[in-house]
C-alpha cells in the first residue's frame, strides 16, 4: 500500500471509532430520557401529584 492509502484508511478508521462513540452516548442519554419521561407521566406520578396538591 503506498502511504496515501494507509493514512486514508487510518483517518477513516478513527473517524468511524468516533461516530460509534458519540452514537453510543447519545443512544444512551435518550434512553435515559425516555426512561424518566415513561417514570413521569406514569399513573403512580400522577396519583402521588394529584395527592400532593
Amino acid at each position: 500500500m503506498k502511504k496515501k492509502h494507509k493514512a486514508l484508511l487510518v483517518i477513516t478508521i478513527i473517524l468511524l471509532i468516533i461516530v460509534a462513540i458519540g452514537g453510543k452516548i447519545y443512544m444512551d442519554k435518550k434512553s435515559f430520557n425516555d426512561e424518566m419521561v415513561k417514570v413521569v407521566k406514569s399513573n403512580e406520578a400522577k396519583k402521588v401529584f394529584m395527592k400532593e396538591l
